[in-house]
């Protein structure tokens, strides 16, 4: 059993390794969106698509320790959590100290990594709403009276197209 624990600890570290060079990613992005740089941007999604492929390798992993665990407790894997892990574990455990430490690690990076990442979202979500802005108001066409006569003396209506649209 002690063996599984720091197995399951060495992932969890690991997991949090990756979502700190996440979080990182995350900030890199939000500076990246407020200049605009689309080539950038790319990149770091890139880098950032690698880092989330790599993190779902551990968290099979961990999945995998978790269901080795719940067998030898008589648990069912599906229900296991760290939480009632070290429950069970209580303080008598080595591990459980570290366990303890490195779930709470987890669980600030994944909140602070979810605030980052709505605030992107946010960002981009704005950028979006401008460029639809900009579209319209330079697809936009109105009707507009010149007031000008023909050789009959009657009034001329003239269209025309405008870059911007008076309404908005």
């Amino acid at each position: 059993m002690a063996g599984l624990i720091n197995e399951l600890i060495d992932v969890l570290t690991d997991e949090i390794s990756c979502y700190e060079n996440l979080l990182k990613l995350s900030r890199e992005k939000t500076d990246i969106i407020v200049q605009g740089n689309v080539e950038a941007l790319q990149k770091l999604i890139n880098h950032e698509q690698e880092l989330v492929a790599k993190t779902a390798k551990f968290e099979k992993k961990r999945e995998q320790i978790i269901e080795d665990i719940a067998l030898v407790l008589n648990e069912n894997k599906d229900t296991l959590t760290i939480s009632k892990l070290l429950e069970k574990l209580q303080d008598n455990f080595e591990g459980s100290k570290k366990l303890k430490e490195v779930q709470q690690k987890i669980q600030a990076l994944i909140s602070e990594l979810k605030i980052v990442n709505d605030q992107n979202r946010l960002l981009l979500n704005q950028s979006i709403e401008m460029i639809d802005y900009i579209i319209n108001a330079i697809q936009s066409k109105y009707s507009y009276s010149t007031n000008d006569y023909s050789s009959s003396g009657q009034v001329q209506n003239t269209e025309g197209k405008s870059f911007f649209d008076a309404k908005q």
